[in-house]
């Protein structure tokens, strides 16, 4: 095989591996001010301010919306695998999705201590 297609094919693998670290997890935390939220090890973290927040609410996201983040009709999601979720709507009525294993745990975070709640 010559050089070139060796190297295209271990730029290949090298891209695939290092994109395989960077989503294979995805860390969230809330505080007293801030919900924040990075994949692997910080790669793309956001964080929104818990006073802008106004609801959070159980989710399921469908096989269309996927993994990974994308903008969906809902708003943009944070994913890193399965279908369970946290829809968080803002004050400006702007959405967003955060995947989670534990999507109960992540709501009663947000909404211990804060003006945080359900959907009317």
């Amino acid at each position: 095989m010559a050089a070139g297609p060796r190297l295209t094919l271990a730029v290949v693998a090298v891209v695939l591996f290092v994109t395989a670290f960077v989503f294979s997890s995805l860390t969230i935390r809330v505080d007293s001010d801030h919900l924040t939220w990075h994949f692997g090890p910080g790669i793309s973290s956001k964080s929104v301010a818990r006073a802008a927040i106004a609801h959070a609410e159980l989710t399921t996201t469908s096989a269309l919306e996927g993994w990974g983040i994308h903008l969906t009709t809902r708003g943009w999601l944070y994913n890193v695998g399965g279908r369970r979720a946290v829809l968080i709507t803002l004050h400006d009525r702007s959405q967003f999705l955060l995947g989670s294993d534990e999507p109960e745990v992540l709501v009663r975070a947000l909404r211990s201590a804060n003006s945080v709640r359900s959907p009317d």
